[in-house]
């Protein structure tokens, strides 16, 4: 693969970007260790040994670079990031040493071996796709699929899917006369989250009432969502988009994404379908195919009440392309009465206040909607000490390192990210968890993100006259980073295993359960349980709702009421059954 000039500036310059981040959370990590207890030693000739290392790589490395024949730029960036990479690196790692590890996430060696096989998979795909690229698209899309799934209904017979005990109640309830209404949350879930998306499971969960229908549903539109995206990164000849390769691997970029795999692997959650629709109306919008892009205008909406400021966004490129009035005002329409009606709906309840997920990702602003609308209008200060914590800083070092920062904002379809990261951002997100669940919430910042870098590489591609190869070493060195966000993420999502014989006795006792009783269990349990008309999580200080059954791990530090006899005991799970008025057990 022949460098150019062009090439290997465009290359220096998204690798300076890269180090440029790297070398940041480095120096935010020192600053960490050295306020802790480091030993005097390190900060003595050692410490002067480390400022003179990479000093003396950047001299060589710039000399070396100079005698081939590069620009002073080009070596300055080049031998700079090497050398501050390295050193700091170097005495991170020293640190370390003497205070030991900071409070990281770590992957395992056997997931960083499984991430480096898939880039190198990738990396074979994507010589595949030069020559045939729908059928290597094909391949990555379907392979995906299938991989997502297996992943996340292994998480599903472990009993790592609590959120979606939610949705299989809720479709249950719906084929049962009860629409979209589970005891978890106490609601319809439409009052909760406004999400008519979900509806259009009802007819294949009456086929098969199985929470895996879901999740495998859930896998194929994520994966679907690699079609769009390839498509309008390579666009027609006449284009000057990306070639098949470099569109292959950012295409990658977004479905390993942390945002995009974590989430998808953990449970089942409506708003991984937002990608695959706002990359198809992109697509209709560019092709001027109205229809198109007004069923998947719809179906975004559908997604969640919050999709409506996106589908408004759409006005812009049609303002800019001069598609006429409809396309213009259409959107905006569509945004303004959807989102209006969505949230008069949740509102309507919940009394006069606010939905309860605004009350609980948003308490730091204020007691009521009003008073949060003040404070973000009205306190600008702190509104800006929030933006700039660490959880906002490291939340958005995750997203947008992997693209280099400034390269994706150089691009309009940039845009579309703002609504979700400005709304993320402004929650009150402290602890791992909600972290986590901001990242469940960064699937379409991440399909407007990865739409926006690839449109501008090609740009970058050609202001630089760059031809294939920089672009594709550029797109390389953005899906390894992507990898290496992804990694610990992965690892707290997947958590810890549980046996195979662990989860066949979970699954023995809940064919115990009579399929009308009502059950309060652990979280981890309740996904045996959904399909019925009540089941509520524990563990609880009181158990107010008096169940037919109650299934509790031992030990459980609460107290079992009175009434309830022991039904069933087997391994470290105990089955409770009420003594008066409950529904006798089978024999066993």
């Amino acid at each position: 693969m022949k460098f150019s000039p062009g090439d290997r500036r465009l290359v220096i310059c998204f690798a300076a970007l890269l180090a440029a981040r790297y070398l940041w959370a480095r120096l935010d990590d020192l600053e960490r260790l050295l306020l802790s207890a480091v030993a005097p030693d390190v900060l003595g000739p050692g410490g002067m040994a480390l400022v003179l290392f990479p000093a003396g790589l950047i001299a060589i490395g710039w000399r070396l670079l100079r005698v081939r024949g590069w620009g002073r730029l080009e070596a300055a960036l080049a031998s700079g990031s090497l050398g501050l990479v390295v050193g700091t690196g170097t005495l991170r790692f020293m640190l370390i040493g003497q205070v030991g590890r900071l409070p990281s996430p770590a992957a395992p060696a056997w997931l960083l071996l499984a991430l480096a096989g898939c880039f190198l998979v990738m990396l074979a795909l994507a010589r595949l796709a030069a020559r045939h690229p729908w059928p290597a698209l094909g391949v990555f899309a379907g392979a995906y699929a299938l991989t997502l799934s297996a992943l996340s209904w292994f998480e599903w017979s472990r009993g790592n899917s609590f959120d979606t005990v939610i949705f299989t109640q809720s479709l249950w309830n719906t084929l049962h006369g009860n629409l979209m209404w589970n005891s978890i949350e106490g609601a319809n879930h439409l009052r909760v989250h406004f999400s008519p998306l979900l509806l259009a499971f009802v007819p294949g969960y009456a086929l098969w009432p199985d929470g895996r229908l879901l999740l495998a549903g859930q896998g194929v539109a994520v994966a679907g969502a690699a079609l769009p995206l390839f498509a309008l990164l390579t666009g027609r000849p006449e284009q000057r988009r990306l070639d098949p390769t470099t569109a292959l691997l950012v295409t990658a970029g977004l479905l390993l994404s942390a945002g995009v795999l974590c989430p998808t692997a953990a449970q089942f959650h409506e708003m991984t379908f937002a990608p695959v629709l706002f990359l198809g109306a992109v697509a209709f919008l560019e092709r001027r195919r109205p229809w198109g892009f007004a069923l998947c205008c719809l179906g975004l909406l559908a997604v969640k009440e919050i999709m409506g400021p996106v589908v408004m966004l759409f006005a812009l490129p049609a303002w800019r392309r001069h598609y006429g009035w409809a396309w213009v005002f259409l959107p905006v329409l569509a945004g303004v009465l959807w989102t209006g009606c969505a949230l008069a709906w949740l509102m309507g309840g919940h009394g006069a206040d606010q939905p309860d997920y605004f009350s609980f990702a948003y308490q730091h602003l204020g007691h009521s909607l009003p008073a949060k609308v003040h404070t973000v209008l009205g306190r600008p200060g702190y509104m800006w000490d929030h933006l700039r914590s660490r959880p906002n800083t490291d939340y958005l070092a995750g997203l947008l390192w992997p693209y280099g920062w400034v390269v994706p904002w150089t691009a309009g379809w940039s845009i579309f990210a703002l609504p979700h990261l400005l709304a993320n951002t402004a929650s009150k997100a402290l602890y791992n968890y909600l972290i986590l669940l901001r990242y469940w919430h960064a699937t379409l910042i991440l399909a407007a993100l990865s739409l926006a870098f690839g449109r501008s590489l090609a740009r970058w591609q050609r202001q630089e006259m760059a031809g294939a190869a920089g672009a594709r070493w550029v797109a390389m060195m953005a899906l390894a980073a992507t990898l290496w966000v992804t990694a610990p993420w992965l690892t707290l999502t997947l958590g810890e295993a549980a046996s195979r014989e662990d989860a066949a006795r979970q699954r023995r006792i809940a064919a115990l359960i009579p399929p009308r009783a009502t059950v309060q269990a652990p979280q981890s349990l309740l996904q045996w349980v959904g399909n019925r008309p009540f089941t509520w999580p524990m563990p609880q200080d009181r158990f107010d709702h008096r169940p037919d059954c109650i299934w509790r791990i031992v030990p459980d530090l609460h107290p079992m009421p009175e009434g309830y006899r022991l039904a069933v005991r087997e391994g470290r799970y105990e089955l409770w059954q009420r003594e008066a008025g409950g529904r006798p057990l089978p024999a066993r």
